[in-house]
């Protein structure tokens, strides 16, 4: 049986790869699908042939009395397969429309192939079965292992074969389930403690929030006393204001009229330093111009006298030195005259200096 169901692989192998899948009409995605399959088909054919020879062992009968079905059988190999190795009865079913017509293209190209094509998932699987009244010996699912628990009817027996390498991963996954279960046990305890913690944090915070609630009710109160003290101190500036605006009236009052005295005698001040002062630079003319006629004249005199000096010199002398005397006279009351003018600025000057004290 090992041998047949090896060298049916082996020739379907050869039979598979030789026909051109790009010219049949089936889906792109079939196209696709059958395109990954064909390098590494002989790979897919071992497993295939693999897992006929343990369901076939695990039952234990002959292969033409077996009704096998071959659960979402994609490309439908595993079904030509079962067929060439002398499976009694094949039934393929897949939820795909256009693999369920990809295999029946297939069979007539081989000649071969599944003796029953459904369309559907489990449910059609089991109402088929219901209604024919067949009980298939063996199924086999290479792409979906997942759906195996949710067929129905059960099957009695499930060989599931899988690399070893495979294998030793599960069996790591069964470990750390075991000590993940141990773990859930002292996470449980800890979550325990944990929401027990939350519990007494939350009836912290809720005491927190009854103080702070009481201290928020004091502070209200705290303000509204101080609103009211406040207002009485408010009341109090204002009244205070208004006094102090009355005296601080009074007194520009009085500044006002201070300043009025103080520009009144400013202004007699000016006047009187502004006439004096007139008065001053008018006496300084006229004895300047004293001076000067009186000294044109003595300059007229010494001019005459000179003229006349030839006959009388003696007399020339007595006019000269008479002239001289009249010239230091004339000097005198020059100089006297600038002591004046200069007594009278040095006057007006404190006069003013006095005065830009006082308004300082």
């Amino acid at each position: 049986m090992k041998y047949d169901i090896r060298q049916a692989a082996q020739a379907l192998i050869s039979q598979l790869k030789a026909i051109d899948y790009e010219r049949l009409p089936i889906s792109k995605y079939n196209k696709r699908y059958i395109a990954r399959l064909k390098p590494v088909l002989s790979y897919y054919m071992k497993i295939y042939a693999d897992c006929l020879l343990k369901g076939l062992e695990s039952i234990g009968s002959s292969p033409e009395e077996i009704t096998l079905i071959d659960y979402g059988g994609g490309s439908g190999f595993l079904s030509i397969l079962a067929k060439q190795a002398g499976i009694g009865r094949v039934i393929y079913i897949d939820l795909n429309p256009d693999s369920v017509d990809t295999i029946r293209i297939l069979k007539e190209l081989v000649n071969t192939g599944p003796d029953i094509i459904l369309h559907g998932d489990s449910d059609t699987l089991a109402d088929w079965c219901s209604a024919n009244k067949v009980k298939p010996q063996l199924l086999i699912a290479t792409d979906l292992i997942e759906k195996l628990l949710t067929t129905a009817p059960k099957p009695r027996r499930l060989t599931v074969m899988v690399q070893k390498e495979v294998a030793d991963r599960m069996a790591e996954y069964a470990s750390d389930a075991a000590s993940l279960r141990d773990q859930q046990g002292d996470f449980a305890q800890k979550t325990q403690e944990l929401l027990n913690a939350m519990h007494a944090a939350a009836q912290e915070q809720t005491d927190y929030l009854m103080n702070l609630r009481a201290g928020h009710d004091r502070l209200q109160t705290s303000m509204q006393e101080y609103a009211q003290w406040s207002g009485r101190v408010l009341e109090a500036v204002h009244q205070q204001a208004d006094a102090s605006g009355a005296d601080a009236q009074k007194m520009a009052d009085a500044m006002r009229d201070s300043s009025r005295e103080l520009s009144q005698s400013y202004t007699s001040f000016v006047e009187n330093i502004s006439g004096g002062l007139s008065r001053t630079m008018g006496l300084f003319e006229e004895n300047m111009h004293a001076v000067v006629s009186l000294l044109d004249g003595k300059l007229e005199s010494i001019e005459k006298t000179a003229k006349t000096a030839q006959s009388a010199y003696t007399d020339k002398a007595d006019r000269l030195n008479a002239g001289t005397d009249g010239l230091l006279s004339a000097l005198s009351q020059l100089q006297r005259a600038l002591g004046d003018m200069t007594r009278s600025v040095q006057a007006a000057g404190d006069a003013l200096d006095e005065k830009a004290d006082k308004e300082g």
